[in-house]
């Protein structure tokens, strides 16, 4: 085994004391760090997908974005993780300030696109973010990075926080993803062959979608975990289902082992 990789998202850590949705997401983000410095096999990075931060100092969920104060005390909470730390924003992120406080700890390899390598796989952070809208969208400055990574890498695992497969649930697809999807999906299918896996946050379930043979990826993340019907364009509910993160094993050979990490209250399974 070349390394294991954690992959976590949607942590939505807000101010000190402070409740989201009634939810209390620091405790909950703090449940998944200790987890992460507690697993069994060494982690050679840890990604974060988006939506690391939040606040309770907006209520209205169209428009809110993580503060100062927010990314502070994800940092105090964050102590010690192991391992590269690797991050991407979400709409509810603050890109200046994330980066800025946190760092975002990718290699630049041009507008919009990172990578940081394991042996011969390389993971290829997207950032997709426009702003606080719950869609994203693929930028030509990006989509040339883009092309230019899948040419000169020899194996590639895509990482955003917004899902990039088309499912079967029309709250995502149209929602939920990225606004000009055909831009990206004609770019890994010409670089197919380069292209292990995709992994993605932004949609709290667990999920897992293949598209042209390719995998994709979700973690619930850890901050609250939704429902989304199939074939419904029906907005999210909040459901009691065990929250967590993936644990990626990066094979020699570049094959990949996903296994998600469920916790429940302060309990690791």
């Amino acid at each position: 085994m070349k390394g294991y990789i954690a992959v976590k998202t949607d942590q939505h850590v807000v101010e000190p004391n402070g409740l989201l949705n009634g939810r209390d997401t620091n405790a909950s983000a703090q449940r998944l760090v200790d987890a992460i410095k507690n697993e069994q096999v060494p982690i050679s990075a840890v990604i974060d997908l988006g939506d690391l931060a939040d606040t309770i100092r907006n209520p209205d969920r169209n428009t809110a974005v993580a503060t100062e104060d927010s990314y502070l005390h994800a940092k105090a909470i964050s102590e010690g993780l192991p391992g590269a730390q690797l991050k991407l924003p979400g709409n509810h992120d603050h890109p200046e300030l994330m980066k800025s406080i946190l760092g975002l700890g990718w290699e630049e390899r041009g507008v919009g696109c990172g990578t940081w390598k394991l042996g011969s796989t390389t993971f290829v952070g997207l950032d997709l973010r426009t702003g606080p809208e719950p869609t994203g969208y693929l930028s030509d400055e990006t989509a040339e990075a883009l092309e230019q990574v899948l040419k000169s890498e020899e194996r590639c695992v895509l990482c955003s926080h917004y899902p990039l497969f088309p499912s079967d649930n029309g709250r995502i697809d149209d929602g939920l993803a990225i606004t000009n999807a055909p831009k990206l999906l004609s770019i890994i299918e010409k670089h197919r062959e380069k292209v292990l896996a995709v992994l993605h946050g932004h949609i709290h379930m667990w999920w897992s979608v293949t598209y042209s043979g390719l995998p994709s990826y979700c973690s619930t993340g850890s901050g609250m975990a939704f429902r989304l019907e199939p074939q419904s364009s029906e907005y999210e509910k909040i459901i009691p289902q065990p929250l967590g993160y993936l644990l990626i094993g990066v094979k020699d050979d570049g094959s990949l082992v996903v296994r998600p990490r469920f916790i429940v209250s302060d309990r690791v399974f």
